[in-house]
């Protein structure tokens, strides 16, 4: 699913209306190349546990929270990227009621496969804004690297 930002930050997790009736899911978010496809490097991934944190049947819109944040950019975009493992034959599912873009699904990480109109919501933790952008302030480090203190 590809999707411009509108608000730099954080994003946490990801709502998705998919199940796998076997095996793990992983989900990561990559910024997008000049094809506008994934550009193969993981700012963000996770492996989901089938049962415990994959539906095994379809149940709408499931939340996927990150361990660790993607740190995405206004303005820029992005794919969230869903690959099956081990008999992971995930189905899209049609009752979420979340808007969506283009899915972009692999079962090696590089064979992209397009589905429109998936359906997913993201969850963007807004950065800190810096109070003082004109001086100096030691206690608004730029830690994220994003030129905002």
């Amino acid at each position: 699913m590809t999707f411009q930002v509108s608000l730099t930050g954080e994003l946490t997790k990801v709502a998705l209306s998919v199940y796998c009736p076997a095996g793990d899911l992983v989900l990561s978010i990559q910024a997008l190349d000049g094809a506008g496809k994934p550009d193969g490097v993981n700012l963000t991934s996770k492996q989901f546990t089938a049962v415990t944190e994959v539906p095994t049947s379809s149940s709408g819109a499931v939340d996927f929270t990150f361990d660790t944040p993607a740190n995405v950019i206004t303005g820029n975009g992005y794919a969230i990227v869903a690959q099956g493992l081990a008999n992971c034959g995930w189905v899209v599912s049609s009752n979420a009621v979340y808007t969506g873009g283009d899915g972009y699904f692999s079962s090696n990480g590089t064979s992209w496969f397009n589905t429109a109109d998936f359906p997913f919501a993201t969850t963007i933790d807004p950065g800190t804004v810096d109070n003082c952008p004109q001086i100096v302030n030691p206690l608004q480090e730029d830690n994220e690297s994003d030129g905002i203190g």
